[in-house]
């Protein structure tokens, strides 16, 4: 019976979703698609307490473009467009490139970071700090 019980909690505690999680999916950035998108992975982590330590939310988007400077430019005003502001504005003088942007939504901060190695991809992380 003690397994058992012991079990669920293991369980309830591995759920793939919680509050923080669903406003990361609400968010408009969550489904943006730049011109150019071939393809692009999801990770999500619900996040939670480890150990003692909380450990935030986040969904994770790799995505992969024919033509990645011009699709940075768009996820840039797009976030803005979005009521994200940028902390650190994106230089693409620079690789990698990075910009950070922070809001907040029904009194939870958010924070989104899009960076671009040089290559065909471009990572977008949306996160509950």
């Amino acid at each position: 019976m003690v397994a058992a019980t012991l079990l669920v909690g293991l369980l309830a505690g591995c759920s793939s979703s919680s509050p923080g999680l669903e406003v990361l999916r609400a968010d408009p950035m969550a489904t943006a698609t730049p011109a150019g998108l071939t393809s692009q992975s999801v990770s999500e982590d619900a996040g939670g307490v480890t150990f003692g330590i909380r450990q935030p939310c986040s969904l994770l988007r790799t995505l992969h473009l024919t033509d990645p400077v011009s699709a940075l430019v768009e996820l840039d005003q797009g976030a803005q467009d979005a009521g994200w502001a940028a902390r650190a504005p994106l230089d693409l003088t620079v690789t990698p490139a990075a910009a950070f942007y922070k809001r907040t939504v029904d009194g939870r901060p958010l924070e989104l970071t899009l960076t671009w190695d040089g290559t065909d991809e471009v990572v977008q992380d949306l996160s509950t700090p």
